[in-house]
């Protein structure tokens, strides 16, 4: 009997130590860069959140860091300018302002650590040089860095591949070919891209060269001599690379044409098809917000909320329809009324993939400004549907023999097994959006929208800005700044895709 309970026991310290180190792992580092060169920030998985050790920050950054009893939690400084942190709220206070955080400050190992977030939230608020962080693509950005970021499309026949690449925003390229491989060149201090990747077709792979601006695209021995064309748009450079079967005398299926009207023409004449490698995304639902009598915020110089969304939404269907051959439908494409749970309904009906709602803001102070996504909150209700829907399916009979396993799930709950591919929709919109339009120093938010309630998909709402600031009203109707939302949308959706394509 002794022998067996200190065995069971044995078991349940090694099953602790297991569970502890999954809870608490190191994880992927950061890759930070400035002008003075590269630099590696080690992170840590706590509980589900990506963390960095204020020690290595206070390295890296000169910040000052101290506990602080009186506040209950750490003092960081930096110039006079101050950022309280607590262990028991996932908040930070900057000189006084609160901006939200995704997890509270915790101590492990005698050392205190804070969330990546706390970078790009907090840290750069206080810090004599911008902080920019893009997670997905595991870089931080220091100071005026220039990372353009980097998509790549494929399209393939039986004879001939040809390789798309954009680099937003736009930037010089250059370059060198031969029968074997092609070397880019980009006038840049890096590039932001998950390489290298496996090819498709005649193309075997893609890396990075000997220096963090170059690009080395590998062909297959079956490649005859590629063709490159480099044309420079207003917010992205398109790089079209043609590669042929050895001997064969073929058309492209993109032409060098084709690419550089795309790029002088607005989006609806865009003549480039292009389909997914894998059907991850096959259906996006857009929705313009408001319409009809419900005209939503309006400027002081008469701008309308509704009208601005319902452009913005035409022409990101557009581009991403011409451009990767996704399905996308519009909750309406006139100014008329579309209640809340219709928008939603709709897009379960059609089985979208992606539920994106925009929107522009209004508020009472004509101060307040910058862009803000949106994703459900996780509240008490949602949480137990998402831990239930096991619970709550039912089996039907499939033709051939069998049965299919179906969850049923209320109205009201279908966002539940969705919110954390949104949670990483919203952030991979944050890092696009940044650069490109104001963004509030907190902009990635959790609300119970009803709009978003109902979708079973991953759904965000975004608002663009601010129609109530005099200043973003004129930038608002800018079709320069509408330009660069759609631009940052269509490259958060191939970002998107990507994600869902690795964890498929």
């Amino acid at each position: 009997m002794i022998h067996r309970f200190c065995l069971a026991a044995f078991v349940l310290v090694l099953a602790g130590l297991s569970s502890h180190a999954q809870v608490n792992s190191p994880s992927r580092p950061l890759t930070l860069l400035s002008s003075q060169g590269r630099q590696v920030l080690p992170t840590m998985l706590i509980n589900g959140h990506e963390f960095v050790s204020l020690d290595d920050l206070a390295n890296i950054f000169a910040i000052t860091v101290r506990e602080d009893d009186l506040a209950g939690g750490i003092t960081v400084s930096y110039q006079g300018n101050t950022i309280v942190l607590s262990v028991e709220q996932p908040l930070a206070s900057i000189n006084g302002r609160l901006v939200t955080l995704p997890a509270p400050l915790t101590h492990l190992a005698n050392q205190a650590f804070v969330p990546i977030e706390f970078l790009s939230r907090a840290l750069t608020a206080i810090y004599d040089l911008k902080i920019e962080l893009r997670a997905t693509s595991r870089l931080l950005l220091l100071g005026p860095v220039n990372v353009p970021r980097l998509t790549v499309t494929f399209q393939n026949q039986d004879s001939f591949t040809s390789l798309i690449l954009e680099l937003t925003p736009a930037i010089p390229v250059s370059a060198t070919t031969d029968p074997s491989k092609i070397i880019l060149e980009v006038e840049a201090d890096a590039i932001d891209a998950e390489l290298p990747m496996t090819g498709e077709g005649l193309v075997e792979t893609l890396g990075l060269g000997n220096q963090p601006n170059t690009i080395v695209i590998d062909l297959q021995s079956a490649a005859g001599l590629p063709t490159t064309n480099i044309a420079d748009g207003t917010l992205s450079t398109l790089v079209t690379i043609n590669v042929p079967l050895a001997n064969a005398n073929l058309t492209p299926s993109v032409t060098p044409e084709q690419i550089s009207q795309e790029l002088i023409t607005p989006p609806s004449t865009s003549p480039i098809s292009i389909t997914p490698p894998r059907a991850v995304l096959q259906t996006i639902v857009l929705d313009p917000g408001h319409g009809g009598e419900d005209i939503g915020a309006r400027g002081t110089g008469g701008t309308l909320e509704k009208k601005i969304t319902l452009d913005i939404a035409r022409s990101l269907k557009t581009m991403v329809e011409s451009r990767l051959g996704i399905r996308v439908l519009l909750t309406r494409d006139d100014d008329r009324d579309v209640n809340l749970d219709e928008r939603a309904a709709m897009a379960n009906h059609s089985k979208a993939d992606l539920f994106l709602s925009i929107h522009v803001n209004a508020a009472l102070s004509p101060a307040l400004a910058g862009a803000e996504i949106f994703y459900l909150a996780i509240d008490r209700e949602v949480e137990e549907a998402r831990n239930t829907t096991v619970a709550m399916s039912t089996s039907l009979p499939v033709v051939g023999g069998g049965s299919r396993s179906i969850d049923i799930i209320g109205w009201e709950m279908a966002q539940a097994s969705h919110v954390e591919n949104s949670a990483v929709l919203a952030g991979i919109l944050e890092n696009s959006l940044q650069g490109q339009i104001p963004l509030q120093p907190s902009a990635v938010k959790q609300a119970p929208l009803r709009v978003l309630v109902g979708a079973n998909m991953p759904a965000v709402l975004i608002e663009i800005g601010y129609l109530t600031n005099r200043e973003q009203e004129q930038l608002v109707s800018s079709p320069g700044f509408q330009a660069s939302v759609t631009q940052a949308l269509f490259s958060s959706i191939l970002r998107f895709r990507q994600f869902l394509e690795d964890n498929q």
